[in-house]
């Protein structure tokens, strides 16, 4: 993931790469002191994308703010337009919660991959070769003491799994696999890599960036999460595990993909076609 999934933070002046604390669950949070007007979050990738899912830590955002997006397109950073913010509460705080933030590149302007970032004023410092870049602000200062644990593809959550498989929701069936363990955060960031590289597989994608509508995955990735987790359930399990799995490529056969053929970062109707025996259990 770490190639197609570069994280730059512009603290002031200062770049921080957080790429790969920001690619890996398992590793160090980003303590991400945002400060309005001065400071930046860029998002470079191996093709267009429209998406990000941010898993915001321990410590979310506590000030109302609203999150912007900007293409870079060879030349300047345009808008994008209908900004989607998941992280953002019913109180208007965006990265107060976990969620998917999406946007649309504006139809007057087109992304363009950059040669190298050397080309790009703000990260002219930087070499970093061959990635579409976008950029996300914030209305305002957000909390000083704000986490990130994550910013990738994520296509489901514990809620979605508990409505089909209520007792992996349990906090006994937490604690049996980990202990302290609360959520099914790391299995569902599993399940979409996993989703990634069967359609990979299958030469139907060569970027988890070429998928742009994450919900259409969701169903498949709540059949993955779980089968993920009951392999570490042990042998009791066996056979929920199976149903599963079967459950997943059923799950995954019978979808409109709406992935992203022509790499233009946006589903045309041509791309939104149904498709099937994408994988067998």
């Amino acid at each position: 993931m770490l190639l197609n999934n570069r994280i730059i933070w512009e603290d002031n002046v200062t770049l921080i790469d957080a790429s790969i604390r920001m690619s890996n669950l398992h590793a160090q949070t980003l303590t991400f002191a945002y400060t309005t007007a001065e400071d930046y979050l860029y998002l470079g990738s191996d093709l267009p994308f429209n998406h990000r899912f941010i898993d915001v830590g321990g410590t979310p955002n506590a000030v109302v703010s609203v999150a912007s997006v900007e293409i870079w397109d060879g030349n300047a950073w345009n808008a994008a337009v209908d900004v989607l913010d998941e992280t953002s509460n019913s109180s208007g705080v965006s990265l107060a919660q976990d969620g998917i933030l999406r946007w649309v590149c504006n139809k007057n302007y087109s992304w363009s991959q950059e040669e190298t970032t050397e080309d790009i004023p703000a990260l002219a410092t930087l070499k970093i070769y061959n990635l579409y870049w976008a950029r996300v602000s914030w209305s305002a200062t957000l909390t000083a003491g704000t986490l990130l644990n994550y910013i990738g593809h994520s296509f489901a959550v514990d809620a979605n799994l508990g409505a089909y498989y209520p007792d992996l929701v349990r906090s006994d069936i937490l604690g049996a696999y980990e202990t302290g363990k609360t959520t099914w955060k790391d299995q569902h960031v599993l399940a979409a890599e996993e989703i990634i590289a069967d359609v990979k597989r299958k030469k139907l994608i060569k970027s988890g960036n070429q998928i742009l509508n994450p919900e259409v995955f969701n169903l498949a990735a709540v059949h993955k999460c779980a089968e993920i987790i009951m392999r570490g359930l042990g042998k009791d399990w066996d056979e929920p595990r199976a149903a599963a799995l079967k459950d997943y490529a059923v799950a995954l056969n019978t979808l409109p993909l709406g992935l992203d053929s022509n790499e233009d970062g946006k589903i045309d109707e041509s791309e939104r076609s149904h498709v099937t025996g994408l994988y067998r259990a």
